[in-house]
């Protein structure tokens, strides 16, 4: 290269810089806000209010909510297997609910719970019912960690509505979970009646289901598919009501057994341990074999009915479009105790029992 081919170079650089900078001076900004906000909105139709209006993140965060309910929606079973596995990860985070009625009341701490109710009409009379527990620990938790709140808020579940058994895992608690990344491994504590012949008093059924309570909560809370969930008790003794191998590997059913097991209509949200605010409306969510349109909600307060009506589809639909999501408005409720029911109905009679939560309105 010459020195005059250096000079016309520069003299080239020069000229579009000064086109560059006459090109910018020429542009004058405008408040882009507006344009972007409506080009963001999409309007959905509502079933009961006409068309309402959400942006295209309410969008994306509604379908990443339909993808965690759906990829929960498989039930653990028990099957004979080997010993338990490996690993040593032991947690001890304290279990601290959040006095929110959502599980997103803070991100990723929501906790999939799972209790015993009765089901006429299931095969055992008993079935799993799920629900969400917001736990602020769990927002950045680890699967060991999350597994350890969820199994110990499991634990704490008596089986609700009836006083006529004992709670199949009273007195129990979770002394060490691990996770790896073939196997979830959690240490009870063992209460005389976890291992003594007879002490729990519960029959074999409910003592089953006792155990997948805690095998699907485990799998839920890890977030990790299919692990297989083996236990083991803390004092050495190696069986559940000195029946059931604690060192078995245990999994959820395959989609034709999970009717056996699981009740027919969960309600997700609020959970067990919600507290609503007096004088707002209350967002219901769950799961159900029937659809929207078969489903009855209630809210019972001192026995009597305080208000009532259909849910509507919310698009969530798990366990290969055999259960179907269903969403409710409770409108807002003054403070006070109460009870939620969604029930099926079947020809206009309603199927007993339903899913139930309470409802505590501060």
């Amino acid at each position: 290269m010459t020195t005059g081919d250096r000079h016309d170079d520069r003299d080239l650089e020069a000229a579009l810089s000064r086109a560059l900078h006459a090109d910018a001076d020429r542009i004058v900004p405008t408040d882009r806000l507006p344009a972007i906000r409506a080009a963001t909105v999409t309007e959905i139709p509502s079933r009961r209010r006409g068309p309402r209006l959400v942006t295209l993140i309410g969008a994306a965060a509604a379908a990443a909510l339909a993808l965690s309910f759906a990829a929960n929606q498989w039930l653990p079973r028990t099957s004979p297997g080997v010993p338990g596995g490996s690993g040593t990860a032991s947690v001890s985070a304290p279990v601290t609910p959040s006095t929110g009625g959502s599980p997103s009341a803070v991100a990723g701490s929501a906790l999939p719970v799972y209790y015993l109710a009765p089901a006429p009409g299931a095969p055992s009379g008993f079935a799993l019912y799920r629900t969400y527990a917001s736990v602020v620990a769990a927002a950045h938790a680890s699967p060991s960690e999350r597994v350890r709140m969820a199994v110990t808020l499991a634990l704490r579940q008596p089986i609700w509505r009836t006083s006529d058994l004992p709670s199949p895992w009273a007195g129990t608690s979770v002394t060490d979970v691990s996770v790896t990344s073939g196997l979830i491994t959690v240490t009870l504590s063992d209460p005389a009646k976890v291992s003594a012949p007879g002490a729990g008093a519960l029959p074999t059924t409910v003592e089953r289901l006792a155990i997948q309570q805690l095998v699907w909560t485990a799998q839920a809370a890890a977030g990790l598919d299919r692990l297989p969930v083996t236990f083991r008790i803390a004092d050495g003794a190696t069986l559940f009501f000195n029946r059931y191998p604690a060192a078995d590997r245990y999994d959820r059913p395959n989609t034709d057994a999970v009717a056996d097991e699981i009740a027919r209509v969960w309600i997700d949200t609020p959970g067990l341990d919600a507290t609503m605010a007096a004088g707002a409306p209350i967002p219901v969510r769950g799961l159900g074999f029937a659809k929207a349109a078969d489903l009855t909600w209630t809210v019972v307060k001192s026995g009597d009915t305080i208000a009532s009506g259909t849910p509507t589809a919310s698009g969530v639909d798990a366990l290969g479009g055999r259960q179907f999501g269903y969403a409710v408005t409770i409108p807002a409720l003054p403070a006070g105790s109460y009870q939620l029911w969604v029930t099926e109905t079947r020809a206009g009679t309603e199927a007993p029992p339903g899913a139930e939560v309470p409802l505590t309105v501060r």
